[in-house]
């Protein structure tokens, strides 16, 4: 009879123990059918995104243009339906619902899921020697922003060049006077006549556009429910801004064979015009005026042009015999014949050629004599620097210059772009692309034991 007792009892803790390992067991297949049905979804990534840009992503769009987060669902639920419900006898186990949850997509938090996937990939691929050149151009940056703004400084306003209305003068004097060409109002005329044309080949322009309203910045884009961290790393930048050098073609290097959309996509990053002529207008301006402050600066050194522009000065406005109206006049000179010379530097950029970052008397190209006639002079031939810097080096300066949010959305832009003129993919979106989701899943154990498991997974 005690035996009997005895046995009763290691019979029911036996079956007690074998039900509760049983139950582990499932659990654990449960959890591992699931990491095993995550990685296959995410192993659906876009394989244009990678073949192009090398990031990833899982396009979740469909073909009618919106986004479908079940299809994520539908793909998990095959996955566990071949790992659990199609095993048969005592091992079959039923999904009974699967559930997709904080999904973030490509363009949430203005761009930071592209951002760091971008950086993510690139920063293991990139020499140090290249990164070491980057951070110096980024310094020449710097530099040439002190420089603008000394130029700034000591900008003469128009107010300060007028002559006054009751001053007494000699006549003859200022008769004299008017007749000698005034760089400062010819300058002033090319500026408002747009130089484009004075720096490139105008017939060559490309003349493509984009539809702005339905760009990443300015349409109404899809949003995840998921948390992103914000990276502000200066030398996740700096790897990002190469990225969209080596990624994206500008003026001097796009292919005239590209087919729809913009050529120059550099500029478009930076500017965020829809037409290329507009993009490549701001940036040939923008780089102007980094060349215009380098120039002054070296300009208000150089003891013989200071003494020509103040014996032109005095030629056009001496006759009143105003001194600050003299100096506010030599200044003028000063700043216009630093434009002058720029005008010759991106002219020599557009064409592929290099242009000292620094100024010296011997690369200095344009004389005073030479400054009225600058359209004339302009359609020559201008001399590189062999140890320059070239157009390429002065869009990357401009990229760094340019937000962060502009320079995500704005290279998004470039990649729907591409994505959809490559692949004819037209429904191809950024914000239908998931960068990382959590999955919810439901399963019915041997036993009728309902099984919960999460995760959160992405790239």
């Amino acid at each position: 009879m005690y035996l009997s007792l005895v046995a009763v009892i290691i019979i029911a803790l036996m079956a007690q123990i074998l039900t509760e390992a049983m139950e582990q067991q499932d659990r654990v297949r449960v959890y591992s059918t699931m990491d095993i049905a995550t990685e296959s979804v995410l192993g659906e990534y876009a394989r244009e995104l990678v073949n192009e840009y090398g990031i990833f992503f899982y396009f979740s769009g469909g073909s009618d243009g919106n986004f479908q987060k079940e299809r994520i669902a539908n793909r998990m639920d095959e996955y566990l339906y071949e790992n659990l419900e199609h095993t048969c006898g005592m091992l079959q186990m039923q999904t009974q619902n699967v559930q997709i949850e904080n999904e973030v997509m490509a363009t949430d938090r203005n761009g930071e899921p592209f951002y760091q996937e971008v950086v993510e990939a690139y920063k293991s691929v990139l020499p140090q020697k290249v990164l070491d050149e980057a951070k110096n151009l980024q310094e020449k940056k710097g530099q040439a922003d002190e420089k603008e703004r000394e130029k700034e400084e000591n900008k003469v306003t128009k107010e300060e060049l007028e002559v006054p209305s009751d001053l007494k003068v000699d006549k003859e004097a200022k008769e004299k006077a008017e007749e000698i060409p005034n760089p400062v109002e010819i300058i002033n005329a090319v500026k408002e006549n747009g130089i484009l044309g004075l720096v490139c080949d105008s017939t060559s322009l490309s003349h493509q556009e984009i539809d702005i309203n339905n760009s990443i910045s300015h349409r109404k884009l899809v949003k995840g429910a998921g948390k992103i961290t914000t990276d502000d790393n200066p030398a996740d930048r700096l790897i990002y801004n190469l990225y969209i050098r080596d990624k994206c073609c500008n003026y001097t290097n796009h292919n005239k064979e590209n087919g729809a959309g913009l050529q120059y996509q550099q500029e478009y990053i930076i500017a965020g015009k829809k037409t290329d002529k507009e993009n490549l207008t701001e940036v040939v301006n923008k780089i102007l005026l980094i060349r215009e402050g380098i120039n002054f600066v070296y300009l208000l050194t150089d003891s013989e042009k200071m003494a020509e522009a103040n014996t032109l000065a005095i030629a056009l406005v001496g006759y009143t015999g105003l001194q600050p109206l003299i100096t506010a006049m030599m200044f003028a000179i000063l700043g216009v014949w630093a434009y002058g010379e720029s005008i010759l530097e991106v002219k020599c950029l557009l064409s592929g050629g290099k242009i000292a970052f620094e100024k010296t008397a011997a690369n200095w190209r344009l004389s005073l004599n030479n400054l009225c006639s600058i359209v004339q002079v302009s359609k020559g031939n201008v001399t590189e620097d062999s140890q320059g810097l070239t157009y390429n080096d002065y869009t990357f300066m401009l990229l760094c210059s340019t937000k962060k949010k502009d320079a995500c959305y704005r290279m998004m832009d470039m990649v729907e772009q591409n994505i959809r003129n490559k692949t004819q993919m037209n429904g191809f979106r950024l914000d239908h692309c998931v960068w990382k989701f959590t999955t919810k899943v439901a399963v019915r154990s041997r036993k009728g034991t309902l099984i919960q498991a999460t995760k959160e997974v992405g790239y």
